[in-house]
């Protein structure tokens, strides 16, 4: 098996060649293929209904394009998603419609993407120069198989009216032709409904018995914490008759020839970065790029560097938090932050994802980008708007301030004295932090917000209240959230901001 996966590594590398080449090459023009991009949308789908509805043939510029085309949320085209999944044809693109995928985000009810060629070969043009980077700046990454985690437990099938599936019908769907050909021979997979004890201890077996395990790919840390999790409490059951290992082994010791783990470690994500480190050893850690079920926005690309804005996938727009105005993706200036509005190739346009990234470097002339947070994840009892950004930045600075490491926190609403207020929950292994320190510093931060303060005044609202939670304590909360929800746990950001209702529902059951 560990000539074969080294073989097939090789032959998928060279068939994602032209895609790496490619994307190189437009880092330094990212002006001229955004351009190409856009031409191909409107010339495809001129003759759909919505290329229609907004006459898609008589642009002949961005500029054309912007001032014609408006910038959506989902229920601005939910009734085009729906005649789709009636069976409708022609309505976005003119393409074939493959399948749909459902959407997974925290806030709202959950959402059916189309999916059609175009938008799977955009997928496949950013991970063809992300795993040729690996190649590169890892060696020896591909020796063996990989462990990837791309949907960690598929969901039942489902068809929509139209007879068309919802969901992927495996992993390799996100691979080329050539990479699902070879799917068994590059990765292991597990594929399993349900995330228990037993879908954790199969992985597990697998991995420890794939001699030349060279990368772990997962997205949510707390996937990874609970992989390590499972390994020490069944550890003679997984890793059996090893005399030089022990259950408090590090993974670099357990895993000899993992070069790299790749999860997300931004925004939310953050607060597992310290407890990861601590038993992964030495095995370098790598920030995921920002992907949705809607598309793909950056990817890893050089060791020293963000992810990198996908610029041969879609079609990109920035829209600055600083003046609301509309952005290209070689307009970006460095330490401002924009939310990004995506076209793809599945007819979608000018679509508002509520992400919102920092430019933090370019790469010749292509901006790098680091996700700092959801624009539509915020708070407003009466009036004060706080973000789940701003709640992100007080966190870092409680970092900081008093040496806040492998922690896990969250800001909630509480009812007090006949009113409400926000509330905020931490455990921390720094077991001398003191919470009226705590509490002092995020009255005092809260308080920077103007309508806050105002409405702290003017008696509306009580000011934020500091609890200390067990570890425990925190994920049973956020399990019994996410369930409710119906999120799978390799899909789960653990929200920092949770409004009234979520509020509710998170202490409802718990």
């Amino acid at each position: 098996m560990i000539m074969k996966s080294s073989i097939a590594y090789k032959i998928w590398l060279l068939s994602l060649k032209i895609e790496d080449l490619r994307f190189r090459y437009f880092l330094k023009k990212p002006q001229d293929v955004q351009l190409n991009i856009l031409k191909k949308y409107l010339n495809d789908n001129k003759n759909t209904s919505y290329g229609k509805r907004y006459s898609f043939s008589k642009i002949k510029s961005i500029k054309d394009f912007q001032d014609n085309i408006p910038i959506i949320k989902f229920s601005d085209i939910q009734h085009y998603i729906d005649d789709l999944s009636e069976g409708v044809s022609n309505v976005l693109s003119k393409k074939k419609l493959l399948f749909f995928e459902e959407t997974t985000g925290s806030e709202n009810s959950s959402k059916l993407i189309p999916y059609n060629k175009s938008l799977k070969q955009e997928f496949i043009s950013a991970i063809g120069p992300w795993i040729s980077s690996l190649n590169r700046n890892f060696p020896g990454i591909f020796s063996g198989r990989s462990y990837w985690s791309i949907s960690p437990s598929l969901k039942a099938k489902r068809v929509a009216s139209s007879g068309h599936r919802i969901g992927l019908e495996s992993d390799a769907a996100y691979l080329n032709r050539t990479g699902g050909l070879l799917f068994k021979y590059l990765l292991i997979t597990i594929n399993n409904e349900n995330s228990s004890e037993e879908f954790y201890k199969s992985s597990l077996k697998k991995m420890v018995r794939e001699d030349r395990l060279g990368f772990i790919s997962v997205y949510s840390p707390s996937f990874l914490i609970q992989l390590n999790n499972v390994l020490r409490r069944n550890w003679d059951e997984i890793v059996p008759n090893s005399s030089s290992l022990n259950k408090d082994s590090l993974w670099s010791d357990i895993f000899k020839n993992v070069k790299l783990i790749s999860c997300w470690l931004d925004s939310t994500s953050a607060q597992f970065e310290s407890e990861i480190k601590s038993f992964i050893g030495n095995i370098p850690l790598q920030a995921k790029g920002l992907l949705s079920t809607e598309g793909i926005v950056s990817i890893p690309f050089l060791k020293a560097y963000d992810p990198v804005l996908a610029i041969t996938s879609h079609f990109f727009e920035f829209e600055s938090q600083k003046d609301n105005k509309i952005y290209l993706a070689h307009e970006l200036n460095l330490y401002e932050s924009y939310e990004v509005i995506l076209s793809t190739g599945n007819g979608i346009m000018r679509y508002r994802t509520n992400d919102i990234v920092e430019v933090t470097n370019y790469i010749k002339n292509t901006p790098t980008v680091k996700f700092i947070g959801r624009k539509s994840s915020f708070s407003d009892l009466v009036g004060e708007k706080i973000s789940e950004v701003f709640c992100l930045n007080i966190l870092a600075q409680l970092e900081k301030k008093f040496e806040v490491f492998n922690y896990r926190a969250f800001f909630y609403i509480n009812k007090n004295q006949n009113r409400f207020n926000y509330n905020f929950a931490i455990y921390s292994s720094n077991k001398s932090l003191k919470i009226q320190d705590v509490n002092s510093f995020l009255i005092l931060e809260f308080n920077k917000n103007p309508y806050y303060s105002q409405a702290i005044k003017l008696n509306q609202i009580n000011n934020i209240q500091t609890i200390f939670i067990s570890k425990e304590k925190y994920d049973k909360l956020m399990s019994g959230f996410f369930k409710s929800k119906r999120i799978k746990e390799g899909n789960r950001k653990p929200p920092v901001l949770f409004n009234l209702n979520n509020s509710i529902k998170l202490f409802s059951k718990n």
